[in-house]
């Protein structure tokens, strides 16, 4: 099951791809290098199928 921080990780990557809206692209960008840089989790890489 996958925890919270690699829930963020993965939308807030998603999400400052969104170029249609750069400020929100941005604000991402600086929370995923401030707040998410020393999160230690996996990717998710089938995210949103999850499989057990």
């Amino acid at each position: 099951m996958p925890t919270v921080r690699q829930l963020l990780r993965h939308r807030w990557e998603t999400a400052r791809t969104l170029t249609e809206f750069p400020g929100l692209a941005a604000t991402i960008d600086l929370l995923l290098r401030r707040v998410a840089r020393p999160w230690r989790t996996a990717p998710l890489p089938r995210y949103p199928a999850f499989r057990r």
